[in-house]
């Protein structure tokens, strides 16, 4: 079997079967957010401690400033973030998370922690280890 030949493929229907897996939580259904901005808002709760901008956003998700830009208009509009001027650069706002995106990044993580558990379900720690290990070259290859 060529295997340069289906490997994206199969990354691509990987990604689209776990996309829809996480996408089954009501929680982010009833709220009509996607998946990329279940995600980003994600990014924007587990750093809150921190200042975070559009830019650390972009870089973290390898996503053009257009896209992030537009998934940040829309979670400011259905109030899960704020934007703050900073003192010492006005041009720059840091993205702050409101109550609200804290109450269900709650249960958006719970649903996630279960559904990594049943992906990784039947694999051994070993072929865990080479799978992500290949994937990091994969990754890499693609840079």
């Amino acid at each position: 079997m060529e295997y340069d030949k289906i490997i994206g493929r199969e990354i691509v229907i990987l990604s689209g079967k776990i996309k829809r897996k996480l996408m089954e939580n009501k929680n982010i259904n009833d709220r009509q957010l996607s998946h990329s901005h279940s995600r980003i808002l994600g990014y924007i709760v587990e750093h809150d401690k921190e200042d975070v901008f559009q830019r650390d956003i972009e870089k973290h998700f390898m996503t053009r400033r257009a896209t992030i830009s537009k998934i940040i208009k829309s979670l400011e509009e259905k109030k899960y973030i704020f934007r703050e001027s900073v003192v010492s650069d006005g041009r720059l706002k840091k993205i702050i998370p409101t109550e609200k995106a804290l109450n269900l990044y709650r249960y958006i993580h719970e649903d996630i922690a279960k559904k990594d558990l049943n992906l990784i379900s039947g694999i051994s720690e070993a072929e865990m280890k080479t799978f992500m290990s290949v994937l990091h070259k994969i990754s890499k290859n693609l840079d």
